[in-house]
């Protein structure tokens, strides 16, 4: 298993091949379309969109009558249907999608993804001392990180 992952790391395949790869090694059915892999999908895209910026259009037709700011990738909409981020009424400097991410709520859900994807690749290992070991010590990383959010939403 772990020469087929150190090929995929090699040939720079994306992540969520790496995790498919996983999972088809353990012969484990991946769910794609759960919320897990597909909010972990999303964050990788994110994650590409802000490393590798291809610069962003957007545009108001007639900003005084508050129509929605268009250009903004589908993630961005959906984030905000969430209640995730808020998208500002007037497309102005403070409005690109780094300024609109740049907040606590979408910093919290980004390390909730992370967190609930590495949890769903631990859960396929098989039960052997090492892996328990491991196991126990993201567990318990995973409360700490838990019990911090909890204190934030207070």
């Amino acid at each position: 298993m772990c020469s087929s992952i150190d090929n995929l790391e090699e040939s720079h395949s994306s992540i969520n091949l790496k995790i498919e790869s996983i999972f088809k090694l353990l012969q484990k059915k991946l769910d794609k379309g759960g919320s897990v892999y597909q909010d972990f999908s999303t964050l990788v895209k994110v994650r590409n969109d802000l490393v590798h910026v291809k610069g962003e259009l957007l545009e108001q037709e007639h900003p005084l009558e508050l129509n929605p700011i268009k250009g903004y990738p589908k993630y961005i909409n959906n984030f905000c249907q969430l209640g995730i981020i808020t998208i500002p009424k007037i497309l102005d400097r403070d409005s690109g999608v780094l300024e609109v991410l740049d907040n606590k709520n979408f910093a919290e859900w980004c390390i909730k993804s992370a967190y609930r994807m590495h949890l769903l690749i631990l859960d396929q290992l098989p039960n052997t001392p090492y892996t328990l070991q491991f196991k126990h010590g993201v567990s318990f990383r995973g409360k700490i990180i838990e019990n911090l959010m909890n204190k934030r939403n207070k």
